[in-house]
């Protein structure tokens, strides 16, 4: 292992011991301030409301913007915020989500050494992914990049394609009674099996599948029912999500699940939703980054599709940019116990974004005008 990886190493493991769940960011973003004063950079927060504040390294209107997210889901088990370093395996929570791409924004900066950042690249550190992405929005509203590029776990693909989704609660209302009398009662929980029995079957599941994102898919997150008072349960409530591939929308989604559960007696009550977005193979960022690998990696790599809602959706929906996801590790490895990330990966990715920016003023010279536009010259 050498000095940059043991380096990216011990940076991740401390990241991951400063407890960061969403809406308790505050710690690990003024260890941030100073680990960034000691790489020679300024931050200047970005304030997100009531869901706090951002960090950003960088110009004030860049043409592109390189973000990973500090804050952790909030765990469901017992857990401790300890890094558990095995060669270049580090385990703990948010190590794979999202600390490991913190620390290969680290990588890159540490890389550019006393050099700048380009005058047209940012580097931003976001809170408040994992529960409303308003950190992102404040970021992107701020800065209105062209181009951004989020880091998120994804196999060492360039994701061009982010799935949308459609939250809901589905509520069903039933007849409650002494359990003994099962005839004279009227189940909910039965109906609200019924309904996720029929869940597969909604028409936008049968649409074709998105060469990147496979088919929209409806999924259960939550079901709710009964209690310990021997009764046959008055109330049921199911909590659905469904991911969406393009063109599906979550308007088309949320009414077709009202029509299902119609059927079986209940009401939907939408949560929220976002769209799905793509953008194409040949904007100047797809080819940009990709070079950049390539040089890195001696490899090409694929494109690929993210299933998750990311900080990216947010620069394309406020700003108008070309978004992709990029970043070391799998989501697959993510929201688990035993969640953990390759620190090669970490440095790699770091790498590869310090190649893109270096080589970004030339592309971005290329070609000048808005998103989407290709640059003259091939990168």
């Amino acid at each position: 292992m050498d000095e940059l990886t043991r380096w990216a190493r011990d940076e991740l493991a401390r990241l991951i011991e400063i407890p960061s769940p969403h809406g308790e960011e505050g710690a690990i973003l003024e260890h941030l301030e100073d680990r960034l004063e000691g790489l020679g950079r300024t931050p200047r927060r970005v304030e997100a409301g009531e869901a706090g504040w951002n960090l950003v390294v960088g110009p004030g209107s860049p043409e592109l913007v390189l973000v990973a997210h500090v804050d952790t889901i909030r765990p469901t088990w017992d857990w401790e915020p300890v890094a558990r370093v095995d060669g270049p395996r580090v385990q703990g929570l948010g190590a794979q989500d999202d600390k490991g791409g913190v620390a290969a924004l680290l990588v890159l900066l540490r890389l550019l050494g006393e050099d700048d950042l380009p005058e047209s690249v940012a580097v931003a550190f976001t809170v408040d992914e994992e529960w409303g992405g308003r950190g992102s929005r404040a970021v992107a509203e701020a800065l209105r990049p062209r181009a951004a590029v989020a880091l998120e776990g994804t196999g060492g693909a360039v994701c061009t394609a982010e799935a949308g989704y459609a939250e809901a609660w589905v509520r069903f209302r039933g007849r409650g009674v002494h359990r003994s009398l099962i005839e004279e009662g009227d189940n909910a929980a039965v109906r609200a099996a019924r309904f996720v029995v029929d869940l597969p079957a909604l028409p936008l599941a049968g649409a074709p599948a998105h060469p990147l994102l496979g088919r929209s898919v409806a999924s259960v997150e939550e079901l709710r029912a009964g209690g310990p008072i021997y009764a046959i349960p008055e109330r049921a409530e199911v909590r659905v999500d469904v991911r969406l591939s393009p063109p599906a929308l979550p308007e088309e989604a949320f009414r077709q699940l009202r029509e299902l559960a119609a059927r079986h007696g209940g009401e939907v009550e939408p949560i929220e939703g976002a769209a799905p977005f793509e953008v194409g193979t040949d904007v100047r960022l797809v080819r940009a980054l990709r070079a950049a690998a390539r040089a890195v990696t001696g490899v090409q790599p694929p494109l690929g599709g993210m299933p998750s809602w990311t900080d990216a959706h947010s620069f394309v929906e406020l700003a108008g940019a070309d978004a992709v996801i990029y970043g070391p590790g799998h989501l697959r490895a993510a929201h688990r116990p035993d969640e953990w990330v390759d620190v090669r990966e970490v440095v790699t990715v770091g790498r590869v974004l310090a190649e893109l920016v270096r080589g970004w003023p030339r592309a971005a010279d290329a070609g000048a005008g808005r998103p989407g536009d290709r640059a003259r010259e091939e990168v």
